[in-house]
């Protein structure tokens, strides 16, 4: 079993090449994150995004590689 903890955040963002800084706002689409599954080799998540046209999306990723204490393992 993978002990690693992920966070995953998602946000609205401009169009910019600079990935190093992009710039976030919080516009009107309603946007989240489901499923978050570490892997071996990898990280899965699923990103919802509610709106019809193309959105610039931004997700950030945490990831702790050993479980941290006071947290709570729910099985």
């Amino acid at each position: 079993m993978d002990q690693r903890v992920v966070l995953v955040s998602v946000s609205e963002g401009d169009n910019a090449d600079n990935t190093q800084a992009p710039e976030r706002f919080l516009g009107s689409a309603a946007m989240w994150v489901e499923n978050v599954c570490p892997r071996a080799n990898d990280i899965q998540f699923r990103l919802v995004v509610d709106w019809d046209k193309p959105l610039a999306v931004w997700a950030d990723v945490f990831i702790a590689d050993e479980f941290p204490q006071g947290f709570l393992l729910s099985r």
